[in-house]
């Protein structure tokens, strides 16, 4: 009998904090599945995506989770780490609205839209979602405004999923 797999998903997989989690999930036993715009080779499985697609994009980025339930549904889908993000610094005045949008759309939507996705089946696995936050949610600084904002509105969402 074939046990079923554990498998993780990780946004950012390729990044410095991405990759180390990756990593780390293999040499504890875990599957991964690795999303990200730029391509790495740690992860079982990899998906090359920008998850602003989520937000933008939503028919597209449909297609990307359909790719990742296939993956998914002979398995134990164990947890969801929600990592990538981007960092725009400038003070108000410096950045345009559309860069404040973009942030926000990836750094706190996309997160919010995998989860939604996902949550089902995590529930019925006992599974888990990781939300990277970051120190500007409590104890920013000058030109960090919308990346602050981004982490503070995820580290909200993160508060009130846990008690739903």
């Amino acid at each position: 009998m074939n046990k079923k797999k554990k498998f993780v998903l990780v946004s950012g997989s390729a990044g410095g904090i991405g990759s180390e989690v990756v990593k780390n999930l293999k040499n504890n036993g875990f599957a991964t599945i690795g999303i990200d715009t730029i391509p790495e080779n740690n992860s079982d499985f990899f998906i090359k995506a920008q998850l602003l697609d989520a937000v933008e994009k939503p028919e597209k980025f449909n297609e990307i989770l359909h790719s990742i339930d296939e993956i998914l549904k002979d398995n134990e889908f164990t947890s969801l780490i929600n990592n990538a993000a981007i960092q725009k610094c400038g003070e108000i005045t410096e950045l345009s609205s559309n860069e404040y949008i973009r942030t926000m759309n990836i750094n706190f939507l996309a997160p919010v839209i995998l989860t939604k996705h996902f949550i089902e089946k995590l529930k019925i696995a006992n599974g888990f979602v990781i939300n990277i936050l970051s120190i500007h949610t409590n104890l920013t600084k000058s030109g960090f405004s919308s990346y602050s904002a981004s982490k503070s509105a995820l580290k909200s969402f993160t508060k009130s999923l846990s008690i739903e």
